[in-house]
């Protein structure tokens, strides 16, 4: 063996770029073995040519290829290669357009939070006009009764079924609907729908619904979430509805944020917003 013709593993590491521990992962598992093993220090050789097939190897590693099945490539003929590669690409198409729904969701939850920053900036209680953009969500219709006074976390548990059957997560917050009247009391509030923004619409659903908020003037009042203090916040809006032009049949959204992602402390600011005219 003449040391020209071979590379020791530090040296085949730092000309490939991989290191000394993929390539002794690689000799166990028999993916890509050195050419000779010195029987007395156990010190790896690889041969000249090997470069070449090593390179394959990262070739395939870098189209996301796993080692199971580039073991297995190494074997084929270029036909079969070529039916696996056609194959490689739907999986990274699937991939690419999973990227593109979080990218989306990522983009979604930056426009809520810039949202949620605002609101936590502005006085509470005091209501205001903003406009609102149009909004896709998923829906699902309260089948028992359900009031601010409510922990609601089980039924939005089935909007979340429904998005994970589609691959998909749930935006951050509580999103309610109920009818625009007058409350004497907290329990006479019963939701009618709950809800959770979405981008996708072609999903497959079994107890849910996608429906389109167009864009609008709302009315709106921000407030910190407490039981004790809702009510009155809700009188305030309904009392300022009142001297506006309010669409028949109105319903109140109620969205909540959290400004803490850590259960320990629940924190959150909502907004109950009306749609005008």
């Amino acid at each position: 063996m003449t040391a020209k013709n071979y590379y020791t593993i530090g040296e085949l590491a730092k000309l490939t770029g991989l290191s000394i521990q993929t390539l002794r992962y690689y000799d166990r598992i028999a993916l890509f073995k050195p050419a000779y093993v010195d029987p007395h220090n156990q010190y790896r050789y690889y041969r000249v040519d090997q470069l070449f097939y090593l390179h394959i190897i990262k070739y395939l590693r870098f189209l996301e290829v796993n080692v199971a099945d580039i073991r297995q490539i190494l074997t084929c003929t270029p036909a079969e290669i070529n039916a696996f590669l056609a194959t490689q690409s739907t999986v990274i198409a699937q991939k690419i357009n999973k990227l593109e729904q979080i990218q989306a969701t990522i983009v979604q939850h930056r426009q809520q939070l810039h949202l949620q920053t605002a609101l936590n900036q502005q006085p509470f209680g005091v209501v205001y006009r903003r406009e609102v953009p149009t909004q896709t969500a998923l829906l699902l219709d309260c089948d028992t009764v359900i009031t601010p006074l409510v922990q609601p976390d089980r039924t939005f548990n089935l909007l979340y079924q429904e998005l994970t059957a589609n691959d998909l997560a749930a935006e951050m917050q509580y999103s309610c609907l109920y009818p625009l009247q007058a409350y004497p009391q907290l329990q006479d509030i019963h939701y009618t729908q709950i809800y959770t923004p979405i981008m996708a619409t072609d999903l497959q659903l079994t107890k849910t619904y996608t429906a389109t908020f167009p864009q609008h003037q709302a009315l709106c009042i921000a407030f910190k979430w407490a039981h004790e203090t809702y009510l009155a916040q809700y009188q305030k809006l309904w009392q300022a509805s009142q001297q506006y032009p309010i669409a028949s049949g109105a319903k109140v959204h109620e969205i909540s944020l959290p400004n803490h992602y850590g259960a320990a402390k629940a924190d959150f600011i909502t907004e109950l917003r009306i749609a005008l005219a």
